[in-house]
């Protein structure tokens, strides 16, 4: 019953590892194009802007 279950589990990994996210996900991004990376405003207001690269700092740097 085990191994049956832990076959079950690996197939699912697999299928969602090359599957849907090989193929399905960047197939529908191309489709998409634009409006995959569109955020409402009012979600934009909500959410905080981070800077994770760095980039902010590094135009302040330069400006100063």
């Amino acid at each position: 019953m085990i191994s049956q279950v832990g076959f079950a589990l690996a197939f699912g990994i697999l299928v969602d590892a090359f599957l849907v996210r090989m193929t399905l996900v960047p197939a529908l991004m191309a489709i998409f194009g634009d409006a995959a990376w569109w955020l409402p405003r009012w979600l934009d207001r909500i959410l905080p802007d981070l800077d994770i690269e760095g980039d902010k700092l590094t135009k302040q740097l330069a400006r100063d």
